[in-house]
């Protein structure tokens, strides 16, 4: 399947590149600079980089078209929730022109989320149906998702990542990191003392779960990526 990616520089997004091409996927890789991406990226087999800014949603869909992608992921960090809004109908748009009947079922627009839009549950379990009541700083990433949802044409699914770890980076790493410095570890706990918890997932799992969601015709929807449900801070900390 040819696959466009945004996002494949970051942290999520190169893990799911590896995963694809490692699945026999033809990427193509959405980047602001071919150049340092290649040097980065190692110009992995399989992968063609094209330029391409996810701020510019108009420009995005005929990227889409252009290369003739089949599905598209969208890891990239667009900064402006209303210009996510205007790249995902963008994106959807493009992806619905390529065929008709059936095709729809292989057409699959998958968005990153993360499951800070659930906010705090308070030790209550959240599923993929629980109500969001996200964090101020990712307020309008509802809106989003909700946009990605309401595509009919194509496969909408929205992933919501746990705290994301291995390979070194993500949050995890950070606090471990400032533990070997400081020589203490630093944590957010609640009011009560006690050490606040979090959904948590290694970055290969969860990039397996972006494979499945473009391969698999039944996926749709939220898909929660979570391995761990409730791993205290404290715990990664010191």
């Amino acid at each position: 399947m040819r696959v466009l990616l945004l996002g494949a520089t970051g942290y999520i997004g190169g893990a799911v590149l590896g995963r694809l091409v490692d699945s026999g996927h033809e990427v193509i890789a959405a980047v602001r600079s071919p150049e340092r991406a290649a040097a980065q990226l190692g110009q992995a087999r399989r992968v063609q980089l094209v330029r391409g800014d996810a701020s510019d949603p108009a420009a995005m869909g005929d990227l889409v078209r252009s290369v003739g992608a089949e599905a598209v992921i969208h890891g990239a960090a667009v900064g402006d929730y209303d210009v996510d809004r205007r790249l995902v109908a963008a994106l959807a748009s493009a992806l619905a022109h390529r065929g008709s009947g059936n095709d729809e079922r292989t057409r699959a627009l998958v968005y990153t989320s993360g499951v800070w839009v659930l906010g705090a549950t308070n030790g209550r379990p959240a599923t993929e149906t629980s109500d969001t009541n996200p964090i101020p700083i990712v307020a309008g990433r509802q809106a989003v998702e909700a946009a990605v949802l309401a595509q009919s044409a194509v496969r909408g699914v929205v992933i919501r990542p746990g705290i994301v770890h291995g390979r070194a980076g993500g949050i995890p790493e950070m606090l471990v990191n400032w533990s070997r410095e400081d020589g203490i570890g630093r944590f957010v706990a609640s009011p009560e003392g006690t050490s606040v918890a979090w959904p948590m997932v290694h970055v290969d799992d969860l990039a397996d779960l972006y494979v499945r969601a473009v391969e698999s015709d039944s996926a749709r929807g939220v898909l929660h990526g979570v391995a761990e449900a409730g791993v205290a801070v404290a715990d990664l900390a010191v």
